[in-house]
C-alpha cells in the first residue's frame, strides 16, 4: 500500500509541477503578447520616429506596453533562475546568480519536485537496489501512531551516538536536499546523507528506503562538513597538527612496560608545505610499531577497528555456563604484538583531543562506508604529505630489499577497506605465501575471512582471473555507454563492482599474457596491478630497508622518487591479516565454509568410494577422498565443474560456450578449462591415469562431454535420488527415511555466491525443492518428535524465508510446546520482515500475529 501511495504521490506532484511549469514558462508570454503585445521593436526605429514617441502624447497602447515591461522583465529573470538551478541540480553544486536569490529558491523548489518524480524512482521498491532520486522531498505531516509492533521495536532504542557525531532529527517540511543545504553547504551532496542512513529502521519502525519519504522525527546521520572535492586527512578527523605522545602512567607491579609507539607528526622544522595550513596536499600522521614497521594512522585505525569488531562479535557468540557451573572470570584474549601497538596509538588521538575512549560499537559504526577507494596512501614524502597511488590503472613494479615490506602493507590497506569499500586483492598461494609467511591451510581461511582477499592456486589462475575482469568489465563499459567503471558504479550503486588489485611476482608469464598491454587500459575497468620485481611496461620502484624509493622509472616515478614508502615486516602483516579475518564474527571452523556445518553430510575427511565429492547445495565445495582442505578451483573451473553436474547426462560443447561465454563465438576456450579442471582435481587427489584411455573425472563422447559418477559423487544427485524414492515409497517409513536422507543434504541455495545467468534459471526451483521435503519431514515429525519438526521448519526459514505458511507452523508449534515468549518474538521477525518487504500479511497470518503479540 506505501508504494502504490508513493507511487501516486510522485504522479500527481509531477503533473501539477509540470503544469505550474508551463503555465509559467508558455502561459505568461503568451498572455502578455495576446493582451500586451510584444513589448521591443519590430524594426530599428527612424530619429524623427523617435522624437515623435517621446515627445508627443502616450497612447493607450504604448502605456500597456510600458506597464507589461516588468512582468517581462520577472518571466525573464524567473527563466534564467529555472535554467541555473537545473544546471546545478544536475551537477550537485551550487550557483548563486546576482539579483536572482527569490527567484533562484522558488525555482529550486520546483526543480526538485520534478526531479524527485521525473527521474527513476527508488529500486529498493522493485529490486532491493538504491538509486535515488535528485531532490527527496521530506513528507511534511506528523506520524501516525505506531502499531504494536513498532512500538515493540522502539524499545530497543539507538545504541549511544559516537562522539563527535553528527544527526539531524527530521523536522516538518524537511527534504534531504533541505538538509544538506543547511547543514553540508550544498543541496547537492544529499545523496551522502542518503548513503549513510539507506536501508536503516526508524524509531517509529519505519524502514528508510526511499529517499523522497522522510518522516519528522527520523534521526539522520550526517557526514562530513568537509566538501566533496576537499579531501580528509589520514588522521581522525579534526586532528591537532601535532601530536604529542601522552605521558604514560605508572605500570602496575605485575606487568611489564609497553613496547614504545612513536606517532610522527610535523614540527615547527618541518619544511613550509607541510607546516602552512593552506597545504595542497593532507599532512600524514604515522605510527612506527617497536618491530620497525611504518604505517599511516588511518591504517593504525582500520586494525584498531577490527580488533573492537573481533571483540564485538567475541560478546555475541558467547554462551554463558550453566547454572550449575560456577562462573569462571577469564581475561580478554591479548591481541598479537604489532596490533596491540597499532590499537594504542589509534586511542591516543582521543586521549590527545581530550575525549573519551569510543565503545566497540561507535568505532565500527564510524568506519562505515560504501565508497570504492579511488586512491591509497602508500608513504609519505619529505615534507610529510601523503604519496598516493591509484588502484585502478596502477601499474607499479618493486624491486629491492624493502619491496615485499611495502607491498605488504599496500595490500593489507586496502583489505582493511575491503569490507564496505569494495576492494579485491587476487593472489596466488606461493605470493601469498611469501607476503604473510602463512601455510597454504591457513591462507585458506584467510582467504574464506577476510572480505577481498582472494588467494588462488597459481600466479597463472590469478592472471588469468584478473583477465577475465578487465575484458569482463570493458565490455559492460562498451554495452553500457559509460566511460569508466566509476560512471556505471554512480548509475546503479547497487551493482557490485570492486576496485580489483592483482599482486604477483614479474615472471615470463606475465609478458606472454600481455598484462601490460592490458593495464595500459585498466584505470577505465577499475583493476590494476602491483608487481615483486621489475616491470618495464609500468613504473618501477626500487625500494631500500627503510622504505626510501631510492630510484624510480616510468609514468609514475617522478611521483614516487624520493618517498619513504609504509611497510610491515612478514610477522607483523600476518598478525594483521588474522585480525582482519577475525573482524568478521566467524567461527573458527566456519572459516573453513558453510560445509562444516553438517558432520553427517560434509565429514573432514571424504571416505566415499569415489575420488572426489562435489557439494553445490549451499556454497560449492569440492573434496578430495583422504584430503582434510578443499580442492581449489579458479571461478572459470568451477563454474564449469558445477555446469557439468547440473547436467548428468551430458551437455554439448555449444550449450558450454553459450552458457559459459554468451558474448563469444561457439567452441572458443572450452578445451583449456577442461584440461585445467581435471589437472586441478588430477593433482588434488593424486590420480595417475595409468594407461587409461578416456580423460578421467570429465567424460567426452565426440561433442558431448558429462561427469563420470565412477570418479565423482555429487550431493545434488544423491538428493534427486532420494526425493525420487520418497515419492515412489508406498509406506510413512521408507519415505521418512528417504526424506530424512534428503533433508541432510540441504545445505542452503543451489551454488550459493555464483553470479551466472544459467544458475539462475535452476537455483529457484531448487529452493523450493528443498523447503517442500524439509517441510514433509516436519509434518511427519510433528507428533512423535516436535523439535525435530521445529528444526526443519526453521531450516525452511533459512532456504526460503518468504514462506508466511512455514512462519505459521513455527508460532504454533511454539505455542504447542508452551512456549509464547519464543512464540511472540518469531511474530515480531515475521511482522519486521513484511514491513522490510512493503508487503502486508495474509488474513491468516494477520489474525495469528494478533493472537500471539495481543
Amino acid at each position: 500500500m506505501r508504494k502504490i501511495l508513493a507511487v501516486s504521490v510522485r504522479v500527481v506532484r509531477v503533473l501539477c509541477v509540470t503544469a505550474l511549469l508551463v503555465v509559467i514558462e508558455a502561459g505568461i508570454p503568451a498572455m502578455l503578447v495576446r493582451f500586451a503585445g510584444w513589448p521591443l521593436p519590430t524594426a530599428v526605429p527612424s530619429w524623427e520616429g523617435l522624437r515623435h514617441a517621446l515627445m508627443g502624447p502616450i497612447t493607450d497602447d504604448v502605456l500597456l506596453k510600458i506597464l507589461a515591461c516588468p512582468l517581462w522583465l520577472l518571466w525573464a529573470a524567473f527563466t534564467v533562475s529555472l535554467i541555473v538551478e537545473a544546471v546545478a541540480a544536475a551537477r550537485g553544486v551550487e550557483i548563486h546568480v546576482p539579483m536572482l536569490g527569490p527567484m533562484q529558491t522558488v525555482a529550486a523548489g520546483l526543480i526538485g519536485s520534478l526531479a524527485i518524480t521525473i527521474l527513476p524512482m527508488d529500486a529498493s521498491l522493485m529490486t532491493g537496489r538504491a538509486e535515488p532520486s535528485m531532490v527527496p522531498v521530506a513528507a511534511a505531516y506528523e506520524a501516525p501512531p505506531p502499531a504494536p509492533v513498532i512500538r515493540i521495536r522502539s524499545e530497543r532504542g539507538f545504541p549511544p551516538e559516537p562522539p563527535g557525531k553528527r544527526v539531524h532529527v527530521v523536522e516538518r517540511g524537511d527534504s534531504l536536499w533541505k538538509i544538506a543545504g543547511r547543514k553540508l553547504g550544498s543541496g547537492g551532496r544529499w545523496r551522502q546523507i542518503w548513503k549513510l542512513n539507506a536501508h536503516r529502521v526508524q524509531a517509529d519502525g519505519q524502514v528508510f528506503t526511499d529517499p523522497g519519504l522522510i518522516e519528522p522525527g527520523w534521526r539522520l546521520d550526517l557526514p562530513s562538513a568537509r566538501p566533496e572535492g576537499q579531501k580528509a586527512p589520514d588522521a581522525v578527523r579534526e586532528q591537532p597538527r601535532s601530536v604529542r605522545p601522552a605521558q604514560p602512567a605508572s605500570p602496575a607491579p605485575s606487568r611489564s612496560p609497553e613496547p614504545a609507539v612513536r606517532i610522527s607528526a610535523p614540527d615547527a622544522s618541518a619544511s613550509p608545505a607541510a607546516a602552512a595550513p593552506e597545504a595542497a596536499s593532507p599532512v600524514v600522521l604515522t605510527v612506527e610499531i617497536p618491530s620497525g614497521g611504518v604505517v599511516s594512522l588511518a591504517f593504525a585505525a582500520g586494525i584498531s577497528t577490527a580488533y573492537a569488531a573481533s571483540r564485538f562479535h567475541r560478546r555475541r557468540r558467547r554462551i554463558p555456563p550453566p547454572a550449575s557451573e560456577g562462573i569462571s572470570i577469564e581475561p580478554e584474549p591479548e591481541p598479537a604484538p604489532a596490533v596491540k601497538a597499532l590499537r594504542r596509538a589509534h586511542l591516543r588521538t582521543y586521549v590527545e583531543k581530550g575525549e573519551d575512549l569510543p565503545a566497540d560499537r561507535e568505532l565500527m559504526r564510524e568506519a562505515f562506508s560504501i565508497d570504492v577507494p579511488d586512491k591509497l596512501v602508500a608513504g609519505r614524502r619529505e615534507d610529510r604529505t601523503g604519496a598516493e597511488i591509484e588502484p585502478a590503472g596502477l601499474s607499479l613494479g618493486l624491486t629491492g630489499p624493502g619491496a615485499a615490506d611495502a607491498a605488504r602493507a599496500i595490500v593489507l590497506d586496502l583489505l582493511r577497506q575491503a569490507d564496505r569499500f569494495r576492494a579485491e586483492v587476487v593472489v596466488g598461494t606461493a605470493d601469498a605465501q611469501s607476503l604473510f609467511g602463512l601455510a597454504a591451510e591457513e591462507l585458506e581461511v584467510m582467504a574464506g575471512a577476510v572480505p577481498g582477499l582472494t588467494v588462488v592456486e597459481s600466479a597463472d589462475v590469478a592472471v588469468e582471473r584478473f583477465t577475465e575482469t578487465h575484458f569482463t568489465r570493458s565490455r559492460m563499459l562498451v554495452e553500457r555507454g559509460a566511460d569508466d567503471i566509476a560512471e556505471l558504479r554512480e548509475r546503479d550503486p547497487g551493482e557490485v563492482l570492486p576496485a580489483v588489485l592483482l599482486v604477483a611476482s614479474v615472471n615470463d608469464g606475465l609478458f606472454d599474457c600481455g598484462v601490460g598491454a592490458i593495464l595500459m587500459s585498466a584505470g577505465r575497468s577499475g583493476t590494476g596491478a602491483l608487481l615483486l620485481g621489475d616491470w618495464p611496461p609500468g613504473t618501477t620502484c626500487e625500494v631500500g630497508e627503510n622504505g626510501l624509493v631510492r630510484s624510480a622509472e616510468g609514468p609514475k616515478g617522478t611521483d614516487l622518487l624520493g618517498t619513504r614508502l609504509f611497510r610491515l615486516p612478514t610477522e607483523d602483516g600476518a598478525a594483521c591479516l588474522r585480525q582482519l579475518a577475525d573482524a568478521h564474527g566467524g567461527e573458527p571452523d566456519d572459516l573453513l565454509g558453510e560445509e562444516e556445518t553438517l558432520d553427517a553430510v560434509v565429514s573432514a575427511v571424504w571416505e566415499g568410494p569415489e575420488l572426489v565429492r562435489l557439494l553445490i547445495l549451499g556454497r560449492p565445495v569440492i573434496r578430495a577422498r583422504g584430503r582434510t582442505e578443499t580442492v581449489p578451483l579458479s571461478g572459470l573451473q568451477l563454474q564449469l565443474f558445477v555446469f557439468l553436474a547440473l547436467h548428468p547426462d551430458g551437455v554439448t560443447r555449444d550449450e558450454i560456450c553459450v552458457a559459459l561465454w554468451p558474448d563469444k563465438a561457439v567452441d572458443v576456450g572450452v578445451h583449456d578449462p577442461l584440461r585445467h579442471l581435471r589437472n586441478a582435481l588430477k593433482t588434488a587427489t593424486g590420480y595417475q591415469d595409468k594407461g587409461r584411455r578416456d580423460a578421467p573425472f570429465v567424460k567426452a563422447h565426440g561433442r558431448s562431454y558429462r561427469i563420470d559418477p565412477e570418479m565423482v559423487s555429487i550431493d545434488l544427485w544423491d538428493f534427486q535420488a532420494a526425493v525420487r524414492e520418497a515419492r515412489a515409497a508406498r509406506d510413512d517409513e521408507p519415505r521418512i527415511s528417504a526424506l530424512t536422507r534428503a533433508a541432510e543434504l540441504c545445505r542452503g541455495v543451489l551454488a550459493e555466491g555464483l553470479t551466472c545467468e544459467w544458475i539462475d534459471e535452476k537455483r529457484n526451483p531448487q529452493t523450493r525443492i528443498q523447503a517442500d521435503v524439509l517441510s514433509q519431514l516436519a509434518e511427519f515429525c510433528e507428533e512423535r518428535d516436535p523439535e525435530a519438526a521445529l528444526d526443519a521448519l526453521e531450516r525452511i526459514i533459512v532456504l526460503d524465508p518468504d514462506r508466511e505458511e512455514t512462519w505459521r507452523r513455527i508460532i504454533r508449534l511454539q505455542l504447542r510446546l508452551g512456549r509464547r515468549n519464543q512464540a511472540r518474538n518469531t511474530a515480531v521477525l515475521l511482522r519486521e520482515r513484511l514491513h522490510e518487504m512493503g508487503v502486508s500479511p495474509v488474513h491468516e497470518t494477520e489474525r495469528l500475529l494478533a493472537e500471539v503479540t495481543r
